[in-house]
């Protein structure tokens, strides 16, 4: 029984898969990593209608011929859902994401940039994949992190706030490159630009996109005590090990 059984001790705590949604640990609530290979758009920035065809449209998350349309019906994406409570950091490193909200703020975001939305009070939008390449492939890579506000920080203003690309701090090394989301590393700082937010500089959340060469190398400072930092790889060759010093932040 995993309640009786021994801590594991060392620098790593655990290895496990990581899917779609990925593990998290507060003030982290859920993580996920989106990435999809779509085909090129049609005039409604959909996929082709016989590529859609015999998907459960709504709730498609099952690959095929490359792609999900998730609870998209003619775009790929998420429509008109709620969020209350947490705030959302999305970045997608390839693709675009047109979002919308109740409040009526909306716009496109993509290829790098990041955006935070605080939602304090209750809070509806949507966020949807549009394929804008008519000729070629759309794919896409997008990762999503909600990371939870103290209850007394909660039913206050929401907001949206989007970081373009070249306002993201990059950390460059030998092999490496290091894009500083939130937190400090290497001489770099980023925070959330949301009011009310946890992910500020004094309550130490860090989050990190470390990118590595073959056979390159990153050092991490250690962690505050009683912190711990998952790492999650996206994409790479199973023979890199990570070892102490090396670890990533989530």
């Amino acid at each position: 029984m995993a309640l009786f059984s021994r801590k594991p001790k060392g620098a790593i705590l655990k290895r496990s898969a990581a899917p779609m949604h990925w593990d998290v640990e507060d003030p982290f609530l859920f993580a996920s990593h989106h990435e999809d290979d779509y085909p090129h758009g049609n005039r409604q920035l959909a996929p082709p209608l016989e590529e859609i065809g015999g998907r459960n449209l709504g709730r498609d998350y099952q690959m095929r011929f490359g792609f999900r349309m998730y609870h998209g019906k003619v775009v790929p994406g998420f429509p008109m859902h709620a969020h209350w409570g947490y705030e959302t950091l999305t970045v997608p490193e390839v693709g675009y994401i047109d979002h919308f909200d109740h409040d009526g703020a909306h716009g496109r975001f993509g290829f790098g940039d990041s955006q935070w939305v605080m939602a304090s009070s209750k809070y509806m939008h949507d966020e949807m994949y549009p394929l804008v390449n008519k000729e070629d492939r759309n794919p896409n890579d997008i990762t999503q992190i909600k990371i939870n506000i103290p209850l007394e920080r909660k039913n206050k203003d929401n907001s949206v706030r989007t970081v373009w690309s070249e306002d993201i701090p990059v950390v460059c090394g030998e092999g490496s490159k290091v894009k500083v989301l939130c937190g400090e590393f290497g001489g770099a700082s980023a925070e959330s630009p949301s009011p009310g937010s946890w992910a500020v500089k004094e309550n130490g959340v860090r989050i990190l996109r470390i990118s590595l060469d073959t056979d390159a190398s990153v050092d991490i400072d250690p962690a505050a005590s009683g912190a711990n930092r998952n790492l999650y790889m996206v994409s790479g060759g199973p023979q890199r090990q990570m070892v102490p010093g090396h670890q990533g932040s989530g």
